[in-house]
């Protein structure tokens, strides 16, 4: 049953402010974002109970000694109940309702990982109702070491030598160091999303080798002007010269302006690609997406064209020319409608017939760390630290805690 114990819970919120003091960052990761707050759902488990936190002067803390919990949005507020758990039949006790709280951050009460909806997760969640936008946004804070630790895992290769795994290690805590410093000045609620735009987490995992790179870089960050940079990475750069990309404002990162090519990706199969696709298919695929309105007047697609590349080779604008007119698309917007049938915007494309060519090279942006080449790297025996600033020119390795 959802009970009030103020004094108790003084005592586990003294210990747990008393352990952060002590500890190194924390981030908060953004797990799920869902429109209209009164259809959230969420279940969430751990095996000792809950600190329950509503951030409100209104709503005093508590303590939740069953260890499941079902928290539902209702009209802009927090519907919270337990479950029966796995092990026992216990009824539903009486249900809580926070009214005055937007915000509930959630802790397990001993030092173990929390549940959520089936998923497991260090460190604790935080429920956010935005009743302007009417969303929620579910959020776990986490010590920034277990996240780097869980992101090697999904942007990474388990099977991967440590040196790489350290490689990997330092440009992930970088990332996040830079999100979390640009979340604070916009005074965000959470630091950095969980997706392919900023990095992919999926919380707790047992691949225990990985953490011999994570404390063997233990709070090194890679800095330009002591700040964290920005150290975008993918699979494979194809050996484009990312100084001649025309679309990067390079003032603001002029470390990713790497005026030489990178070769040592040159043997992994995705350096050079070929992709075939009908006329036919890419229309329907097009159709299916937001362009519909702009694609359906122009008719069926009869030829599709480069209308726009830079010095890189990286294709800006294709022409869609139609039946019953032509229409410029922007190439992210074809490339999201052929998903990995184009790894890159670096490619020429031929047509015969109704069947378009493309010839690429690379799998991903291009810039920053290129992954199949830092492999590479690490079987010619260089060391992370040389590896990072080939990719990295004019930064150095600095450690977080002493960054202000």
């Amino acid at each position: 049953m959802i009970i009030m114990h103020a004094a108790i819970f003084y005592f586990f919120v003294f210990f747990i402010q008393g352990a952060s003091a002590n500890s190194l960052a924390e981030i908060r990761v953004l797990l799920d974002k869902v429109e209209a707050p009164n259809k959230m759902h969420l279940t969430i488990h751990a095996p000792d109970g809950f600190i329950i936190i509503p951030h409100s002067k209104k709503s005093k803390p508590f303590l939740e000694e069953h260890p499941c919990l079902l928290i539902e949005g209702q009209n802009g507020s927090f519907l919270l109940h337990t479950k029966p758990s796995l092990i026992s039949n216990k009824k539903i006790p009486k249900q809580s309702v926070l009214s005055n709280a937007q915000t509930i951050t959630i802790t397990p009460r001993k030092k173990s990982p929390i549940t959520i909806n089936d998923k497991q997760y260090y460190g604790n969640c935080t429920i956010h109702i935005d009743k302007h936008k009417k969303s929620y946004y579910l959020i776990n804070t986490l010590p920034l070491e277990e996240y780097v630790y869980s992101v090697l895992l999904y942007e990474s290769y388990a099977h991967w030598p440590n040196e790489m795994q350290k490689v990997q290690a330092v440009a992930t805590r970088t990332f996040a160091a830079r999100c979390m410093n640009e979340a604070k000045n916009k005074q965000a609620v959470y630091d950095i999303k969980n997706n392919i735009f900023h990095q992919r987490y999926d919380g707790t995992h047992n691949y225990d080798h990985l953490r011999q790179a994570i404390e063997e870089t233990k709070d090194l960050i890679i800095t330009h002007e002591n700040r964290a940079a920005l150290t975008m990475f993918d699979a494979c750069c194809g050996g484009i010269i990312p100084s001649k990309l025309d679309t990067i404002d390079f003032s603001k990162a002029p470390y990713l302006k790497r005026s030489y090519r990178c070769t040592f990706c040159k043997n992994f199969s995705l350096y050079r690609w070929k992709y075939n696709c009908s006329l036919h298919d890419l229309t329907q695929s097009l159709l299916a997406t937001s362009l519909k309105s702009k694609v359906r007047p122009c008719g069926p697609l009869k030829k599709l064209q480069v209308i726009d590349h830079d010095a890189a080779g990286s294709v800006n604008y294709l022409e869609y020319r139609g039946r019953a007119g032509n229409i410029k698309l922007a190439t992210h917007k074809i490339k999201n409608c052929l998903g990995n049938g184009l790894r890159s915007k670096f490619f020429t494309l031929k047509q015969k017939g109704d069947i378009l060519t493309f010839k690429g090279k690379g799998f991903g942006h291009g810039l920053g760390l290129c992954q199949h080449g830092a492999r590479a790297m690490v079987n010619k025996n260089y060391d992370y630290k040389k590896i990072l600033a080939y990719y990295f020119p004019k930064t150095k390795l600095s450690l977080l805690s002493k960054i202000k």
